[in-house]
């Protein structure tokens, strides 16, 4: 039997690549689910564990992800290349004093770039994670899937956005969209994306890449283990994940049960 987990039952995306595979998501809301050792599940972003199931990210190593400093951790232990970044105020304070911008990060499980308070004069607030800012020429979203980039989009400022938009921080909200049209990859970029991956455990993710041109550095800043796909992204995600099944089960095809 092949689930998924969604993180939460209004994710689109974990309903896409749900009705694109014919499979039930696990209702996360409700306590009918019975786990099986039989039931291959494929985690959606979710840190709850069901005992006995086979995961495709597995909850544990999700939730390492979703920790921006638990994942900086990692990536520092495997020698992936990333931001410097500290949890002492003490050597944050010392960057914002030697003419660094500093990110200081208040909330380690959050996205589109909430909880980040700039500093780039005076002290910074107290905070479990401090970051250089680094300079981007770019900035990506690479998706990797069993070791094999999938698809890789490049962050471009939204044509119907009216605002200003901030290129410190290239979330949605901040007048930013990612694309997947005419991207011109630096050398590094799918090599940087698996190594992240890869220190985190992960069988999938979606890597997100600053590129310093002045460096002509690849640098990773986190991962993301639900990444909203819609359109196309839907159709690729499902396509990889049946292939990933079948070579896992060594068969022609994938028998897919529903959930009772």
């Amino acid at each position: 039997m092949i689930l998924i987990q969604p993180y939460r039952m209004s994710s689109k995306s974990a309903r896409l690549i749900a009705e694109m595979l014919g499979v039930k998501r696990i209702n996360m809301n409700a306590s009918t689910y019975n786990p099986k050792s039989h039931h291959t599940v494929i985690n959606w972003g979710s840190h709850r564990v069901f005992p006995y199931v086979q995961y495709v990210n597995h909850p544990e190593k999700v939730q390492v992800a979703a920790n921006k400093l638990s994942s900086m951790r990692a990536f520092k232990q495997k020698h992936v290349s990333t931001v410097e970044w500290t949890t002492n105020a003490i050597e944050a304070n010392q960057w914002v004093n030697e003419g660094h911008v500093v990110f200081a990060r208040t909330l380690l499980n959050s996205s589109e770039g909430k909880g980040i308070v700039v500093v780039n004069q005076g002290s910074v607030p107290d905070a479990p994670l401090y970051t250089k800012y680094k300079k981007k020429k770019k900035e990506f979203r690479v998706h990797v899937f069993d070791g094999t980039v999938i698809s890789v989009q490049e962050k471009r400022k939204r044509k119907d956005y009216n605002g200003t938009t901030n290129a410190q921080i290239r979330s949605y909200r901040h007048g930013w969209v990612f694309c997947r049209e005419n991207v011109v990859e630096p050398a590094d970029l799918r090599s940087v994306a698996q190594q992240a991956i890869k220190a985190l455990g992960l069988h999938f993710g979606a890597v997100d890449i600053i590129w310093n041109a002045l460096d002509n550095v690849s640098y990773v800043l986190e991962v993301n283990t639900a990444p909203g796909v819609e359109g196309s992204s839907t159709d690729i995600y499902a396509q990889t994940i049946k292939a990933y099944l079948q070579k896992q089960q060594n068969a022609p095809s994938v028998t897919v049960d529903f959930l009772v």
